[in-house]
């Protein structure tokens, strides 16, 4: 299917240079647009998501987290999985210990570039609020394992995710860019595959494109300038080994001492394992 896009590009950032970067990569070698916040808004504005890529040093944490080898028995068999669910406050002590420093590390960077997001858009919709002192968020690190998700806004200020491993699962509408020939309205109500929405530049790019767009705790439907992005994950059975990281940052303040946390959730057959 073919979009009329918007001018659109992947918006390099390395989270290293970001405030609160203090996760350990040593050597490492990146670009960085200094503008890139700038550009973020921009295509919230536009098109209500934005295309972010990461030093390749930090995409080997995300893709380590699709990694189907990672997950043990209870993540990846369906039987097993939907009995463990009943457990599921207990299952992380299961989970291989490679497995959980990925997911924190990965997790440090999702929540890093998600705060210095909010913040801004705080700053910018929010009266009164300067953006001064110090982060307190938290967040949910979630991966999912074979799961689909109906058609629902996230309930978060803002969500952090690659497309995932299964090309044209994860769905968007009611946006901008429709498809060429299409009536707006008739596009609004259709769920097409993300990658139909990104330029053929960011498509093309080496490297992975990360997604970033808007809940409802920080934007509106009905809102004239950022609005909360409407998807949904779907895909033809069988999948063998459908697998993405989200990460969503629930809650964000500003306070006197920086304090933040993140929860780890693995949802695998549609059903919480951890």
């Amino acid at each position: 299917m073919c979009f009329a896009i918007p001018a659109a590009g992947r918006i390099h950032v390395d989270p290293e240079r970001l405030r609160g970067g203090s996760y350990e990569h040593k050597e490492l070698e990146s670009s960085h647009d200094p503008e890139w916040l700038r550009k973020v808004c921009v295509q919230l504005q536009e098109r209500r998501f934005a295309v972010l890529q990461l030093p390749w040093q930090i995409e080997q944490l995300y893709e380590a987290l699709l990694d189907p080898r990672a997950y043990p028995p209870l993540v990846a068999e369906g039987d097993l999985a939907r009995q463990r669910s009943k457990e599921a406050s207990t299952n992380a002590a299961l989970l291989p210990e490679d497995f959980n420093n990925f997911a924190a590390q990965w997790a440090k960077v999702c929540e890093t570039i998600c705060q210095t997001v909010t913040c801004e858009l705080l700053r910018q919709l929010k009266p009164g609020f300067d953006g001064k002192g110090q982060h307190q968020s938290r967040g949910m690190l979630r991966v999912s394992y074979n799961s689909t998700a109906g058609h629902h806004y996230d309930n978060s200020f803002v969500t952090f995710m690659g497309a995932g491993n299964v090309r044209g699962a994860l769905q968007f509408s009611g946006i901008s860019p429709r498809p060429l020939g299409c009536d707006q309205a008739d596009a609004l109500d259709e769920f097409v595959p993300c990658e139909d929405f990104m330029s053929e530049a960011e498509r093309d790019d080496a490297g992975i494109c990360f997604l970033l767009f808007l809940g409802v705790r920080v934007a509106s439907p009905l809102d004239s300038l950022y609005r909360p992005l409407l998807h949904r994950v779907e895909y033809a059975e069988p999948v063998a080994k459908r697998i993405n990281a989200i990460y969503f940052l629930r809650d964000y303040s500003m306070g006197e001492v920086p304090a933040d946390s993140t929860h780890l959730e693995i949802h695998a057959f549609n059903n919480t394992i951890v």
